[in-house]
């Protein structure tokens, strides 16, 4: 049973097309949540935001499985890139989907290897920002996003203006996308829709998380080794994958850490007799 919304319609029907036969039959799908699905439901998962997880989850029964994936902010770190080769993947994680999945990465940190390494890359990132941009047109804003990102390329345009540690690139057209640059190592929450921002890498980036340490949802590494994991594990993320695969994740992903599989898998255990007789 899948619940879904409006706007989810096509890619949903898309994905059932590609079920075997005897899976697609047994799917049921709507756009507004059947109270029959919940109380008859021996699991229930939800993606949305944590009130939307919290209301569902109290409308369920003690015994009914529950996993709930809710808000989640991904980032992305370059640890070394002299060529800039990871600009046009870190474009296309930060621009499909509009940045309004739980994978898709607010913050580039990029460790200064040279005294304003982070800056340059953040002027390579909107070059290819404007170049993904050109055959994948991000989707339309509503009037309050359009607000809220006009206010914000204000606010930054204003500082830039007299701040050489603050940087702006703007796309054209409808506000098409954004990179913003700026010293500030504390994560900055993204209005989304291609906003992207682009930070030097600090020596405690853990503690540079503040509040959003408890959201990380995916890491993206250039270049993706175990040491370069290793040294970033305190961020506590359910994956970590190469720039430019941040959108894609496998099948065999633990969204959240938890199992795909077993956490809906309702266990029998069974303990012989040992023979003994009173």
């Amino acid at each position: 049973l899948v619940k879904l919304p409006r706007s989810g319609l096509a890619g949903v029907k898309e994905f059932l097309e590609r079920l075997p036969e005897t899976l697609r039959s047994a799917v049921e799908t709507a756009t507004d949540l059947p109270a029959a699905w919940l109380s008859s439901a021996g699991a229930v998962i939800v993606y949305g935001s944590d009130e939307t997880i919290a209301a569902l989850r109290a409308r369920l029964a003690p015994g009914q499985i529950f996993i709930g994936h809710g808000h989640k902010a991904s980032l992305g770190i370059v640890w070394d890139d002299p060529g800039f080769a990871s600009c046009a993947g870190a474009a296309r994680d930060a621009s499909l989907f509009d940045q309004q999945g739980c994978l898709s990465p607010q913050v580039f940190y990029v460790r200064d290897s040279q005294p304003g390494w982070a800056r340059r890359y953040a002027e390579h990132l909107a070059a290819a920002m404007d170049q993904f941009n050109r055959t994948h047109p991000r989707g339309p804003l509503e009037v309050a996003e359009k607000a809220e990102i006009a206010n914000l390329r204000a606010a930054y345009r204003f500082r830039a203006a007299g701040d050489l540690r603050v940087g702006l690139w703007e796309g054209g057209g409808d506000m098409d996308w954004t990179v913003i640059y700026e010293e500030d190592a504390w994560f900055t929450a993204s209005p989304l829709h291609r906003v992207i921002f682009v930070k030097p890498l600090p020596e405690d980036l853990a503690d540079a998380m503040g509040p959003a340490s408890d959201y990380i949802g995916a890491v993206g590494l250039w270049p993706c080794t175990e040491d370069l994991a290793d040294r970033f594990a305190t961020l506590c993320p359910s994956r970590f994958c190469p720039i430019g695969r941040m959108q894609d994740p496998p099948w065999t992903w633990h969204n959240g850490g938890i199992p795909r599989l077993a956490s809906l898998v309702k266990w029998v255990d069974f303990e012989p007799s040992s023979g003994l007789t009173a």
